[in-house]
């Protein structure tokens, strides 16, 4: 009877799973968990900069993870504490990632730029092949590379609307338009990589 209750139990948690996934837009990856949390607070002062969760230790929530929600790429962790974790976003002048434009194979560097509150987030991208090019009135868009460690390939960032020679002639520039959604946020998914968990059980377990 116990290893029926228990098996219901899982049946239940994989089918919340996938709603979870469903409602976030989420890729199922083997590789990773995600455990979704409620924003807690934002300050004006800080907008574009920071949020807070709802979940930290007590949640397993670990300093670095990649934060993603339905529309890709909100940040990273910066901050855990007990019962929250302060999450740094892809808006704020601090955040680097290795990042790829979509349909290229070839990596850039995307950093975030000053952004006052309540206005329309944007972003930077650097080392950019000369190859690479935009249509006039067609943003290309920018998503996470697998060289960036924490984040599963192919989330987005946003969108490449202008491009111009960098300063050694080599590599271009060019800002990234991110997505308002970002200045809204109720949820988002911390995503942690599975293999973590387990050495640290191991080592729990010696």
């Amino acid at each position: 009877a116990r290893q029926s209750v228990q098996l219901q139990e899982a049946r239940n948690l994989s089918e919340e799973i996938d709603r979870l996934e469903s409602i976030l837009n989420l890729p199922s990856r083997p590789d990773y968990r995600y455990e979704v949390a409620r924003v807690a607070r934002r300050d004006l002062t800080a907008w574009w900069q920071q949020i807070i969760i709802r979940k930290g230790e007590n949640y397993d929530i670990p300093v670095g993870a990649a934060v993603v929600y339905k529309g890709g790429v909100v940040g990273r962790v910066r901050e855990v504490h007990a019962y929250t974790a302060t999450v740094e976003l892809v808006s704020s002048s601090g955040f680097r990632m290795a990042a790829t434009v979509l349909g290229e194979d070839r990596p850039v560097t995307y950093q975030g730029v000053i952004n006052p509150p309540f206005s329309n987030p944007m972003g930077e991208v650097l080392n950019v092949p000369a190859q690479i090019k935009l249509n006039t009135g067609q943003p290309r868009l920018l998503v996470s590379s697998p060289l960036g460690g924490i984040f599963p390939a192919g989330l987005t960032i946003g969108e490449i609307v202008s491009l111009s020679p960098g300063s050694d002639g080599f590599f271009q520039q060019g800002s990234i338009r991110l997505n308002p959604d970002l200045g809204n946020l109720r949820e988002v998914a911390v995503v942690i990589p599975l293999y973590e968990e387990e050495e640290e059980a191991a080592v729990d377990g010696e």
